[in-house]
């Protein structure tokens, strides 16, 4: 059986306070999240259109598919979400950890539970996974520690224009999607 890889940074500890930038994609990197069968106006999630020789053209709006208004539900119920898109095949996330780690007096006292990145996404994964009826995740994700505000400001934009570059985007892939008639 072949190892994998740990992609975490080493003996980091997850669960400092601070911004942490995650992108998890779908297992095979299937398109999951979008139904491009519905095209929308005005929508946050930007789907390149489809020609008639199912070759991704232009952005066109397209609604959430099921699994994608799942996703969307339970994204935004994780505390500290501060940004996030939902694309066809893929996520990307700014989550800002601040755990209370002040010293409270009294034997009584029971501190809150701590939030650890690993944690949140692992519970989101979970979540969406139990409700869709199946697993859509691929097995690891990605995460960058955003060390200053200009690191948060560029990220910040890419995950804004994602959509709208999603030809461009490094996890793009043609499905031959077919328009539902």
């Amino acid at each position: 059986m072949p190892h994998r890889k740990d992609i975490r940074l080493k003996n980091y500890d997850y669960s400092r306070n601070g911004a942490y930038f995650v992108t998890i994609c779908t297992k095979h990197k299937q398109h999951y999240f979008w139904d491009y069968s519905k095209p929308v106006g005005g929508d946050a999630h930007i789907a390149p259109n489809i020609n008639e020789n199912n070759n991704i053209t232009t952005p066109l709006p397209f609604e959430l598919s099921n699994i994608g208004r799942i996703l969307k539900r339970h994204i935004e119920n994780i505390n500290g979400i501060k940004k996030y898109v939902i694309m066809p095949n893929h996520i990307h996330l700014i989550i800002k950890i601040e755990n209370d780690y002040t010293n409270h007096d009294g034997a009584m006292w029971a501190s809150p539970p701590t939030q650890s990145l690993p944690k949140l996404i692992r519970s989101l994964k979970i979540l969406v996974t139990k409700e869709a009826g199946f697993s859509p995740w691929q097995r690891n994700y990605y995460d960058h520690i955003i060390r200053n505000d200009k690191e948060l400001s560029r990220i910040w934009q890419y995950i804004e224009s994602n959509p709208e570059n999603w030809e461009n985007d490094e996890l793009f892939i043609n499905e031959n999607i077919k328009k539902e008639k």
